[in-house]
């Protein structure tokens, strides 16, 4: 059921590379790959017409050709038998579509999915990244507020060796040392310390989407060969193939950059918030009217954005382009 190219790739991969050495029966009507076989056995009805060589079946009084001929009328009988007008067919179409609206979601993603999502990638790695993050965060804050400190010490300073009467007793400068080496010291071990713990934050993260991607792909792929043979017959497969490549691509690719962007924007502006409100306490007022004004803003942009992202990774197409694409056995060039 697959094009010429694909065909070779097949055979010459798998079946006379990966499998040499090995038994291997190959069930087909094709003949191209007759005179690869050490032996071919021609069946008809069930029951084995003959037995031998490639070299020898040619030799012998059977037409291959003849009976490939046979097959391959029968299968365009099969086809146009399953190819009726469906109006002959007692199916009832109305239950289908029903079930169909029904096993569809709309509105907001429930909690329990990023749970699950982050369950997959493993508890522990969860754990240790939320800590990455707040450690890495607070750090960084913590480093621009000394570095502040710094300069204020150092302005202090030169006021009082131009003799200005003033002491440097304050507490909020007990974390600077009187020599400058010292605090260039400091500064420059807080910085390194900073980017390792980033770029631990940033192969933890990684490391989660990864995981939480292949388990998420096995178990389905784990749930689907265990699935009844009526499944694939009332799904088209379409349906089934998008899972693998819409959904599964998805998660591979836009979950991690979209993650890290979640967590460094999240990080900072909370971050922000609360350095800027330990100076200023009034800020907390606007921030809490700011939050009330875009949380609905949120939610309904979120509802719009999955409704179209459903649309646009509906099945209707790509089940249309493997039906259109059934017609044919492949592309001849």
């Amino acid at each position: 059921a697959v094009d010429s190219e694909v065909a070779n790739h097949i055979f010459n991969e798998c079946i006379q590379n990966y499998l040499c050495g090995k038994t291997r029966i190959l069930v087909t009507h094709n003949l191209q790959f007759l005179q690869k076989a050490d032996k071919v056995v021609i069946m008809k009805d069930g029951v084995c017409v003959s037995l031998g060589t490639p070299e020898e079946l040619s030799k012998s009084a059977i037409d291959i050709n003849t009976m490939i001929g046979e097959v391959t009328k029968t299968d365009e009988m099969t086809k146009n038998l399953t190819s009726c007008d469906p109006e002959n067919l007692d199916i009832d179409f109305d239950e289908y579509v029903e079930s169909k609206e029904e096993a569809a979601t709309s509105g907001t993603v429930r909690w329990k999915v990023h749970v699950d999502y982050f369950k997959a990638g493993g508890t522990l790695s969860t754990i240790v990244l939320l800590i990455l993050i707040f450690v890495s965060q607070f750090a960084y804050h913590f480093n621009e507020y000394w570095l502040s400190l710094w300069m204020d010490y150092s302005e202090v300073n030169n006021l009082s060796f131009n003799g200005t009467n003033g002491t440097l007793m304050e507490s909020k400068w007990i974390f600077v040392w009187d020599t400058q080496n010292y605090n260039i010291l400091f500064y420059s071990i807080l910085t390194v310390l900073i980017l390792f713990a980033y770029m631990i934050r940033f192969g933890t993260n990684v490391n989660i989407c990864l995981t939480s991607s292949q388990n998420l792909h096995k178990t389905i792929f784990d749930k689907l060969l265990r699935t009844p043979i009526s499944f694939f017959e009332r799904n088209p497969k379409g349906r089934i193939l998008n899972r693998f490549t819409g959904d599964i691509g998805q998660l591979d690719q836009r979950i991690p950059i979209t993650l890290l962007d979640l967590n460094a924007i999240m990080a900072n502006v909370i971050g922000i918030v609360a350095v800027t409100s330990v100076v200023n306490p009034y800020l907390l007022i606007v921030c809490a009217i700011l939050v009330s004004v875009s949380l609905p803003l949120r939610k309904y942009y979120l509802r719009s954005a999955r409704n179209v992202k459903s649309k646009k990774s509906s099945v209707q197409l790509c089940d249309h382009s493997t039906r259109w694409l059934d017609m044919y056995s492949g592309f001849r060039i």
